[in-house]
Formats: C-alpha cells, structure tokens, sequence
C-alpha cells in the first residue's frame, strides 16, 4: 500500500511539475490585471486540451484526494497557489487603485474570489469526476465576471 501512495505522489507531483513548466507563470502579462486573469485562463484551457489525462488528475487530486495523502496533497497545492501569489502581486504593483482603496484590503478580495472560483471548481469536479475544461467555461466565465466587476465596480453612478 506505501508504494501505492508513493507512486500516487510521484504521479500528481510530475503532472502538477508538468503543467507549471506548460504555463510559465512567469510569461503571465502583469501590465493588466484582466489581461493576466484572461491569460491564465486561456493558458490552463489550451494545457487541458493538450494533456486531458494529467488535467484530470490535477483537478481529481485536488477536489478529491485520498484521505490517506490529503494533507500532503493539500499542502503541496498550497506551494503552488502562493507562486501564483507572488505573481497577483506584480500586477498589484503596477495598477493605480482609487485613492479610497487600501491595497491590502483589494489583494484580500481578489484571493477570496480566486479561492471561491477554486471552490467551486473543486465541487464541481467531484460531482463530475470527468469534466473537462471546456465544460467548466461556465465557471470561467463567471470568475471573469467578477473580476471585470472588481475593476469597473458594481454601483452605477447617477
């Protein structure tokens, strides 16, 4: 059974390993914040498309891991999420906020809606175990939404 386990790790490891050296963060534009969150999207879109079996086991993994490796699991996603953080962070950096807007408390909502996004994700891949990324447009489509809401705000000004 340990060696199961492990071959597991190794797998999820090489496919999460995979899928950053596919999308380079690090080529992210971070002159735009909307044009960064429409390159990350079009980028893990064109990974699914290209590697199907490591995307869904990236996706399963992370929704559904078993119980035995979930907080290795869990913690080894958790050092990929704060790579994309150093990343948020750039394009923070370069965009002008409202002077009534305290940068921290903007970097706090856009985690919580990439953390949302994430969640729903997650429980949409344990009720649909084979979806594909095509079929979670739906919820692409709604983080970029929000996040265009973010930028433009929601009150109209009368």
């Amino acid at each position: 059974m340990a060696q199961k386990k492990k071959l597991y790790t190794a797998a999820v490891g090489y496919s999460v390993d995979l899928a950053m050296q596919e999308v380079p963060i690090g080529d992210m534009p971070t002159e735009d914040f909307m044009q960064g969150a429409i390159w990350s999207t079009k980028q893990k879109l064109n990974f699914s498309k290209n590697h199907p079996a490591v995307f869904k086991l990236i996706m399963q993994s992370y929704a559904n891991p078993p119980a035995a490796l979930a907080e290795r699991l869990h913690a080894y996603y958790m050092e990929a999420l704060q790579v994309q953080d150093v990343y948020m962070n750039q394009i923070f950096e370069k965009v002008t906020l409202r002077a009534d807007v305290v940068s921290q408390d903007a970097h706090d909502l856009v985690r919580a809606l990439f953390d949302y996004i994430i969640k729903m994700a997650t429980d949409y891949i344990r009720e649909n175990p084979d979806a594909t990324m095509e079929e979670m447009q739906p919820l692409v489509d709604k983080f970029m939404n929000m996040m265009a809401i973010v930028e433009r705000g929601m009150i109209r000004k009368t």
